[in-house]
């Protein structure tokens, strides 16, 4: 599941940074002098395939990203708080078929309900390859494939994903556990690092794009760098967090640059190992010598005597 939300993403990407941008835009030049609707603007302009394909694709791969971490959510809620074991084979025949069909279906009823030969702005904007939000009037619009298509599907499956991640933050990771023999500094970074974890997989900083619609100049400005700065790294963050700190890694890396160690030498360091008794005045010291892979010198003190004694 969590390669199938990475694909997704990847992929949602890729086709944003080629193709978001229309190069036959509508570029309207002309200024009239009556406060008036052009007749221009009345009709759509030429239909541009590969722009009406290029939203169809994004609005599919993000779709399916956000339903990718609503399973992720899910299989944790299994496993960490149902504690199913193991999980049935059909399991992840099931999940894909929702992760990738169910956005099959949303964007087929969308495209379905709204696109129209000669009215094909009913579902994607101009300027941009992108679903449509705003009605002739420039206004935001129900009826517009963003609003009901994007934003209302996100927001459900955001709102599941907060909930599972409250339950699991706070019964499963942040639960007082009274056997812990960990350092406490040791305990807390782990906390930290799997909170974020299951925040970055879980996509809970999408949040901030809801935050962007506050109709405010100053709000808005900030959790725009904010979003750009979360939600552009995301990738990232889970490629740090799930590959690098993992031990297949780990050990990889390992391999591919055992080349370059040093090579197994023994070397032989001084030892020296005294006894202090209690009842004899006469010290026995002697010395050895041992192949260590260390180099340490390692020094231990026996004695009979409960009282502390100083070399």
């Amino acid at each position: 599941m969590l390669v199938s939300l990475c694909t997704s993403m990847l992929i949602f990407n890729i086709i944003f940074i080629i193709g978001i941008d229309n190069p036959n835009a509508k570029n309207s030049n002309a200024v009239s002098s009556k406060n008036t609707l052009p007749d221009s603007d009345r009709v759509d302009p030429p239909e541009n395939a590969s722009c009406t394909a290029v939203a169809v694709l994004l609005h599919y791969f993000l779709l399916a990203t956000f339903m990718w971490t609503a399973l992720n959510s899910a299989h944790l809620y299994l496993l960490l708080l149902k504690t199913l074991r193991p999980i049935p084979g059909h399991f992840t025949l099931i999940m894909s078929v929702i992760g990738w069909g169910v956005p099959a279906v949303v964007v087929a009823i969308t495209l379905g309900a709204t696109y129209r030969e000669g009215e094909h702005l009913n579902y994607r904007q101009e300027e941009f390859c992108w679903l449509a939000v705003l009605d002739d009037k420039g206004e935001v619009s129900i009826k517009k494939p963003m609003i009901w298509a994007v934003l209302l599907v996100v927001a459900v499956i955001l709102l599941f994903n907060i909930i599972i991640f409250v339950k699991i933050t706070v019964l499963v990771m942040w639960k007082e556990n009274t056997n812990l023999t960990s350092n406490k500094k040791k305990s807390f970074k782990t906390k930290i690092l799997g909170t974020l974890s299951v925040a970055i997989v879980l996509g809970i900083t999408w949040v901030l794009g809801y935050m962007m619609l506050i109709n405010q100049e100053e709000t808005n400005l900030v959790f725009s760098i904010l979003f750009c700065i979360f939600n552009t790294t995301q990738g990232l963050q889970i490629c740090i967090l799930y590959t690098f700190r993992s031990p297949i890694f780990k050990k990889k890396v390992t391999e591919m640059f055992s080349f370059v160690s040093l090579p197994d030498v023994p070397i032989y360091l001084h030892s020296k190992t005294y006894y202090l008794l209690k009842f004899r005045s006469k010290k026995h010291t002697y010395e050895t010598f041992k192949p260590s892979e260390t180099f340490s010198e390692e020094t231990s003190f026996s004695s009979t005597d409960q009282t502390p004694t100083k070399n």
